[in-house]
């Protein structure tokens, strides 16, 4: 029962562990929403991502992903001192399905850096301006 499983799902690790080896409420939480969720080509879309001021924070990423295009971006982001909210624009993306996702990496219970992710979000850039 206390076996911990690793494995890579779509490029991500995924880690499966007994709940009692990572109470929920011992991680902080990071939420992502991306606006606009459609538009046309090129265009800009923001990302706005929510994180708790927790003096455990260390680092905050950004990723999307349309399998042709792939952009990265980090930040510090400075504990109890940093803003609870960051927003990113993207410029002139081209056309395509993406999908983002935030993630956060903070110093856990045991003084090692640990991660926790948002749930992936979607977004579609349409080819051209409507007739």
């Amino acid at each position: 029962l206390g076996m911990v499983v690793a494995g890579s799902i779509a490029g991500f690790t995924v880690i499966a562990c007994p709940p009692q080896a990572f109470p929920a409420e011992s991680r902080p939480v990071v939420s992502l929403s991306m606006s606009p969720s459609f538009a046309y080509a090129p265009a800009s879309v923001t990302a706005t991502i929510r994180v708790p001021q927790d003096a455990r924070t260390r680092i905050l990423c950004l990723t999307i992903d349309n399998g042709d295009l792939f952009r990265d971006s980090c930040w510090e982001h400075s504990g109890a001192n940093a803003p609870r909210t960051t927003t990113h624009t993207y410029r002139d993306l081209p056309a395509g399905d993406y999908g983002a996702m935030a993630t956060l990496t903070f110093v856990g219970e045991n003084g090692k850096a640990e991660m926790t992710r948002s749930l992936i979000q979607t977004f579609r850039i349409f080819e051209g301006l409507p007739q």
